[in-house]
């Protein structure tokens, strides 16, 4: 079941966002661990439809603007997006 409700943005200045549904999830230790040695500080993974991701680079969840820093296509029609609160990212209100 999908409850959650993300908006996906592409890093197009104009780009208006697409919401999806999808269900949020807490980032594991070892993906917290191993994404932090890159500077990064994972706040979620987030699994929505395959066929809802087009290759966006930026989700807005809870009113907060996230960089997706890396994805896993699932064997269940199903991606993994996870996501950082990163410097410098912001996109549109709403």
């Amino acid at each position: 079941m999908k409850d959650d409700v993300i908006k996906l943005f592409d890093d197009k200045e104009d780009n208006i966002g697409k919401e999806v549904f999808g269900n949020i999830e807490s980032v594991s230790q070892t993906e917290y661990f191993q994404a932090s040695q890159s500077g990064l500080k994972p706040q979620y993974k987030i699994v929505i439809s395959e066929y809802d991701y087009e290759n966006e680079t930026i989700a807005r969840y809870n009113s907060q603007v996230f960089a997706i820093y890396r994805t896993f296509l699932r064997n269940d029609e199903h991606i993994e997006l996870y996501l950082t609160l990163k410097a410098g990212v912001h996109h549109g209100s709403g």
